[in-house]
């Protein structure tokens, strides 16, 4: 079994992520999870080529 390498993923707090009561938007939050799982994902899996 191969060992699973971990990642991360962050974001910077600027005025571009905060909504309206200047915390992180909840869109960007859920943006910032799915490209951790798509990474996660990713290391999962390979494609063999032919």
């Amino acid at each position: 079994m191969s060992q699973l390498s971990e990642a991360s993923v962050s974001l910077d707090y600027k005025k571009d992520v905060q909504n309206h009561i200047n915390t992180i938007h909840a869109s960007a939050q859920f943006t910032l999870a799915e490209t951790q799982g798509g990474l996660h994902l990713q290391n999962l899996f390979f494609v063999i080529q032919i």
